[in-house]
Order: structure tokens, then C-alpha cells, then sequence
């Protein structure tokens, strides 16, 4: 018997790859868009009819979701858009530098010192690999420049 938990996860993919598809083939021409707009709805109606049907089979109080186990991704996530907002204003190597040691000290590593080092020659290698190595310009940050 396939786990109905894993049917649930297979029918909100496929939801969101029906929404995808959909959004995606509404850019083409109207004669190409013809084959995405009828397959689309059709894989999104049987995403639903599999939720359902998975629904359907959990144990009564199976709990869908335990939100204790999403507490480290929903960290890095966060940490994630907040590099992203922060990285035009401060840069790259001190944007860099807070997201990997605010992800070490987060996931209590056990010794800080190290988690600060690593953080920074993490930092300061990338920044190296890819400025000096590959000439990517990475951002310098708005509060560093002068005016």
C-alpha cells in the first residue's frame, strides 16, 4: 500500500506544475497555447482527485504535517530572503558572512569560534572564486560606496 502521505506531496506538485504549465504557455501565441491550456486544467483536475483520494486513506488523527520537523527549513528560508534583501545594501562578502554564521549559531554548532571562521573563509573563498577567479562582479553594497 503507497503511503498516503507521499500521494498528498505527488498531487500538490502536480498542482503546482499544472499552475506552472499554465502560466508559462499563456506567453506563446494562441495557436500554442492550445495544447498547455487543455492539458493544464486536465493535470490540475487529477492533482485534486489524488489529494483527495489520499486524504481519504490517512488513519483517523493522522496528523498531515508535523511542524516541529519544518522548523530548520523554515530557518534557512528565512535566512534565505533576508540575504537576498539585505545583499544590495551591505554586499556581497558581509551579506555572505551573516547568513552562513547565523545558519551555524541557529543549528547550535557547538563551537562558536569555529562556526565564525568558517562562516568568513566561506565568505571571503567564494567572494575570491568568483571575483578574482571568474570575473563575476558581485554586488559591492549601497552603505559601502562612496558618493
Amino acid at each position: 500500500m503507497v503511503n498516503w502521505k507521499q500521494d498528498f506531496a505527488l498531487s500538490v506538485a502536480l498542482l503546482a506544475l499544472a499552475a506552472a504549465f499554465y502560466g508559462a504557455g499563456a506567453a506563446y501565441p494562441a495557436d500554442s497555447f492550445l495544447f498547455p491550456s487543455f492539458l493544464s486544467p486536465v493535470l490540475a483536475v487529477l492533482s485534486v482527485l489524488l489529494g483527495v483520494s489520499a486524504l481519504k486513506r490517512r488513519a483517523p488523527g493522522a496528523v498531515l504535517v508535523d511542524v516541529r520537523k519544518l522548523r530548520g527549513p523554515a530557518f534557512l528560508v528565512v535566512l534565505t530572503a533576508l540575504f537576498i534583501v539585505i545583499l544590495p545594501y551591505m554586499g556581497f562578502i558581509p551579506s555572505c558572512f551573516l547568513l552562513s554564521a547565523t545558519f551555524f549559531l541557529g543549528m547550535n554548532h557547538p563551537n562558536k569560534a569555529v562556526a565564525l571562521g568558517v562562516a568568513l573563509v566561506a565568505s571571503v573563498g567564494i567572494w575570491a572564486v568568483f571575483h578574482l577567479a571568474l570575473d563575476v562582479s558581485l554586488p559591492v553594497g549601497s552603505l559601502w560606496e562612496t558618493y
